[in-house]
């Protein structure tokens, strides 16, 4: 029984430090997983995987579960066309209740729209780039932008432009993110073979902003601990970086 406590541990810290693909995006399926079976040892006759389970949970919920939770980790889930935020909600849901799971959720998508304004401006949307079939009707003839001998010669012709043009790209980028939340989950029964780094690439051109997050954010490493630290029972060595990590999370 003690073996199989173990392997939930190993099958998570093995996909955690996997360095032939991203790790980000998998870690709340195996968060979900390790607390799935904590429920279940808590509940078992053995009165010593009992005492050793509901220690665990302690130590699992003083992260986990507090509200100093990482969550561009969450973010990271939802840039995976696997599972996107129905996935975290439904987790949240299984974690944290119906109503703690609302209100992170609400917090994740404020996080994610805060995101997306951020990288919009770090990347305009080229005007002559971007996947713009959803928005073909924009660019049809306009009444209010026809040339009328009424003008005035002097009106600037080329600012007119310019501004209906910010328009046209602030749908643009609207409509990426509604796309992209609207669009059907990636059907996929493996959580390593599928390459979604490879995916945003050929889907870089229809989501042109959400693909910059994917890159940046994908990359970052669910732990900077090395795997052989994981089981470890000697002391924690800290170096110049994780010093400055809060106590309480170390």
């Amino acid at each position: 029984m003690f073996v199989k406590v173990l392997k939930v541990f190993y099958d998570a810290t093995f996909t955690f430090f996997g360095s032939l693909h991203v790790t980000i995006q998998l870690f709340l399926t195996k968060l979900c997983e390790i607390q799935k079976a904590l429920d279940k040892w808590r509940k078992s006759d053995d009165p010593i995987l009992q005492k050793m389970t509901t220690n665990m949970q302690i130590k699992f919920s003083k992260y986990w579960k507090s509200s100093e939770i990482n969550v561009l980790l969450f973010v990271a889930v939802f840039l995976d066309p696997r599972f996107k935020l129905q996935y975290v909600e439904f987790c949240f849901g299984r974690l944290y209740g119906n109503e703690r799971g609302q209100e992170m959720i609400k917090k994740l998508k404020d996080i994610i729209e805060k995101l997306f304004e951020y990288y919009a401006n770090l990347y305009p949307l080229p005007v002559d780039g971007g996947d713009f079939s959803s928005i073909s009707s924009s660019f049809a003839y306009d009444p209010s932008c026809h040339y009328n001998d009424d003008d005035d010669d002097e009106k600037d012709w080329v600012h007119e432009f310019r501004i209906k043009i910010r328009k046209k790209q602030s749908q643009v980028k609207r409509n990426e993110m509604d796309r992209y939340m609207e669009d059907d989950v990636e059907d996929s029964d493996s959580t390593i073979e599928f390459d979604i780094l490879k995916w945003w690439k050929l889907k870089s051109t229809k989501y042109y902003i959400l693909s910059h997050m994917a890159k940046d954010i994908l990359a970052i490493p669910v732990s900077t601990v090395s795997s052989e630290s994981a089981f470890s029972t000697g002391g924690r060595d800290l170096d110049s970086f994780r010093s400055s990590l809060n106590a309480t999370t170390v």
